[in-house]
């Protein structure tokens, strides 16, 4: 972290300097200053897709799902041949229970990047977690009736 910070005050718009250290912070689970190193790298560098995808990491970890699509959504228009944030993308859906919209990002990161092993498991999984969703959907109703 220290060699980034020189860095930074050697050159405070290296933008890279930013995301990585913003790396730093959210492996360390500090989102709210990762986020505000993402923020920075990303207003000096507006085309770093890896950045605005970390973003995305650090609102699906605090929650802010919303925020977290929309730089997913970003990343991926900058960078359609980045997997991270389509299998990311599709677990929000996942999370949200909007298992198409999952099953469909997952299908378009495998038409943008056809090797992408972990799109293809993600897409294995749905399936389980769409039985889990029904099962459970069914067990609610049924504790309803009683």
């Amino acid at each position: 972290a220290e060699c980034y910070q020189r860095s930074i005050k050697t050159d405070p718009d290296h933008a890279d300097a930013y995301y990585d250290l913003g790396n730093i912070y959210a492996q360390g689970k500090q989102f709210a200053i990762a986020k505000d190193l993402y923020i920075k790298a990303i207003s000096l560098d507006p085309f770093a897709a890896r950045a605005y995808s970390n973003l995305g990491n650090v609102y699906f970890e605090t929650n802010e799902l919303d925020s977290a699509l929309f730089m997913y959504a970003r990343a991926i228009e900058l960078e359609p041949d980045y997997e991270t944030p389509y299998c990311h993308a599709g677990l929000v859906y996942q999370e949200l229970r909007e298992f198409a919209k999952a099953e469909s990002l997952w299908i378009e990161c495998l038409r943008n990047i056809p090797q992408s092993t972990r799109a293809r498991q993600l897409l294995q999984g749905l399936q389980k977690a769409r039985t889990e969703d029904t099962r459970n959907q069914k067990t609610k109703t049924v504790k309803r009736k009683e």
